[in-house]
């Protein structure tokens, strides 16, 4: 079945925001329609996304149509895509096609995953106890807005109507649309909801798009954003009402070219929260998310890999991140050897010191001592105790080490110097 969409930008757009999200998504098409569903890897965000009819032009099919499609590979496809003047879907039990023309033409094909697409739940479905209308590029700017106070919002439907809210230690705001926005049926007491803000604003360019879009909001819910585009098709991304629960650091940060003082396994975290944010987010912004330290220490490991860059004074993905973030999110033991290798190309203390240990055990301080010479002979700044430990730790955590080998490292920091047996 061959499909022309009405829309390009919209279409273009949509599968955009949904591969920011996940990384597979369930299609299931028949005499309706296209729907798209999908739970991210994190549990974050649940997709479900219908296309109708009118969405496409000549949109007719003989019989249900239902694969798994993986998604991870759109956010690198999509952007090319861009200046087309057409696009047309091609989709049958084995693949997905999108054709895209502009006085040339491209057809790339997404093969059908092995996988029972059948086998998908039902999104629950949840009884919510208030909904608001709002104009979609209101609340776009409201978002905006509070993003620029806090990474935590709160958004409230009450009987004097709907606000978004964000605070910090030193700052709150409070906003409201304006008389266009409709609280929806009659709301007997106050019910919020916990929003992370560049999980909304990933979705912007798509909102902006859309006429309206209706905000459910239930106790212990997920928050329900549902963008109405025209009579074609409606987008419901429903996103966890819980705070992200992940451990921020204390003390202190150092300035500087050495190695940031860190563990090795938040940097997925990291990689993963600033994929949701295509415009990169301000580092206050990271540290009040609970993903990065006080002293910016993953921003800096990550500058270090090349898995990011900093202007004006936000931070976000470069395109190997980007290729980063996926991996992450799909493979965790291919994520290891990825920053295993980037961590050798790029980080030439980092060679050192695998070369080292893989030749001998030694004590630590004979291996600070091999390290520390190499990079005296090439002129380049030395590193310093805690600078080993994080060596130690990347090395760890993808998988170079092994667990007994690291732990001889890290207790004869205060002890002995015996080898391991």
């Amino acid at each position: 079945m061959k499909l022309r969409v009405a829309d390009a930008g919209v279409f273009i757009d949509l599968l955009q925001c949904v591969a920011r999200f996940v990384d597979r998504a369930y299609l299931r098409a028949d005499s309706r329609g296209i729907r798209f569903q999908s739970i991210d890897p994190h549990d974050f965000c649940f997709v479900d996304v219908f296309l109708r009819r009118p969405f496409f032009e000549g949109y007719h099919l003989v019989g249900p149509i239902a694969f798994c499609l993986n998604t991870s590979g759109l956010s690198k496809i999509l952007p090319t895509l861009r200046s087309a003047k057409l696009i047309s879907l091609s989709l049958d039990e084995t693949a997905f096609g999108i054709e895209a023309t502009g006085g040339w033409k491209k057809l790339f094909t997404i093969n059908a995953m092995d996988e029972d697409s059948n086998g998908f739940p039902e999104a629950r479905r949840f009884r919510y106890e208030a909904s608001a209308l709002i104009p979609a590029r209101e609340f776009s700017e409201l978002v905006k807005t509070a993003a620029s106070v806090s990474n935590e919002l709160v958004i409230s439907i009450a009987r004097a109507g709907f606000s978004v809210s964000a605070k910090t230690a030193d700052y709150s705001l409070v906003s409201h649309p304006s008389r266009d926005a409709k609280v929806e049926g009659p709301v007997r007491k106050e019910v919020s909801a916990f929003a992370i803000a560049s999980y909304v604003r990933a979705l912007e360019s798509l909102i902006r798009r859309c006429e309206y879009i209706r905000i459910w909001i239930g106790v212990d819910k997920p928050l329900k954003l549902e963008l109405i585009y025209k009579n074609q098709g409606v987008f419901s991304f429903f996103l966890s009402p819980k705070k992200r629960q992940l451990r921020q650091e204390k003390g202190p940060g150092r300035e500087g070219t050495s190695l940031p003082r860190i563990t090795a396994t938040k940097l997925p975290d990291f990689l993963v929260f600033l994929a949701t944010s295509p415009t990169g987010q301000e580092t206050r912004l990271l540290v009040d998310a609970g993903i990065e330290t006080s002293g910016g220490d993953y921003s800096r490991l990550g500058l270090r890999l090349g898995l990011v860059v900093r202007e004006k004074g936000r931070i976000r993905l470069t395109k190997e991140g980007e290729l980063a973030a996926n991996i992450v999110q799909q493979d965790e033991e291919q994520a290891k050897a990825f920053l295993h290798g980037l961590s050798m190309r790029r980080i030439e203390p980092y060679k050192r010191l695998i070369t080292a240990i893989k030749r001998r055990p030694m004590a630590p301080e004979d291996l600070y001592s091999l390290i520390n010479a190499g990079l005296s002979r090439l002129g380049e700044h030395p590193i310093d105790k805690q600078d080993l430990s994080t060596l130690l730790g990347i090395a760890t955590w993808c998988g170079v080490m092994d667990r007994r080998m690291s732990l001889y490292y890290f207790e004869k920091r205060s002890s002995g110097d015996s080898k391991p047996n």
